[in-house]
């Protein structure tokens, strides 16, 4: 006859590996949760056309914006804002050299943008320590903040810019996350206010 006595060893091997399993397989629960809604949050942004942005809120424009930059191989850090601490600046850019300050103004087409913002991300852009600011908005700039982003050389990108960039993201889809496993992530050019 044949005993088979369990040892406290063998139960306590086989009560971690019950837990293991069980930790293992909530974990790739969660990884598995994230990835979809990350997947769909990119599938929602390259569908996105200008009228459905300017229907975003605030906060989901901020992270259109960031997933374009992204995009284009910038490591993002959002910063915040209206308050003073921040000095207005809503995301930092980093790529090689370039540190860029930027501003981001999410408003009615119809309403244009003033040099308060240009001032703010040239003023912004010496308190990070940025080689440039920036001030991305959906709608369009005023003379007067377009004469101030040229003292300042704080680049201005409008409504005409983000079509531009709209249409390039939805011509290279395949160069996107979430399309390849080999992202190859490519600045659009933003021009200087000359």
């Amino acid at each position: 006859m044949v005993s088979y006595a369990i040892t406290v060893y063998d139960f306590v091997l086989v009560l971690w590996t019950i837990v293991l399993s069980v930790f293992l397989m909530f974990g790739a629960g969660i990884y598995y949760t994230r990835y979809l809604r990350y997947k769909q949050r990119y599938k929602n942004i390259r569908s996105a056309d200008i009228y459905q942005i300017d229907h975003l809120a605030e906060e989901q424009f901020v992270l259109l914006l960031i997933r374009m930059f992204e995009w284009q191989g910038f490591l993002v850090k959002k910063i915040g804002g209206e308050s003073a601490s921040q000095g207005g600046i809503d995301l930092i850019l980093h790529k090689g050299p370039k540190k860029i300050a930027v501003v981001i103004k999410h408003t009615l087409p119809r309403y244009r943008v003033g040099s308060r913002a240009v001032l703010t991300a040239g003023n912004g852009s010496d308190v990070y320590g940025c080689t440039e600011g920036m001030v991305i908005t959906n709608g369009f700039f005023t003379p007067k903040a377009q004469e101030a982003a040229q003292q300042l050389e704080v680049l201005l990108f409008d409504r005409g810019d983000l079509l531009g960039l709209l249409s390039y993201l939805r011509a290279n889809k395949s160069k996107m996350p979430g399309r390849s496993s080999k992202v190859q992530a490519q600045q659009v050019g933003t021009e200087r206010v000359a």
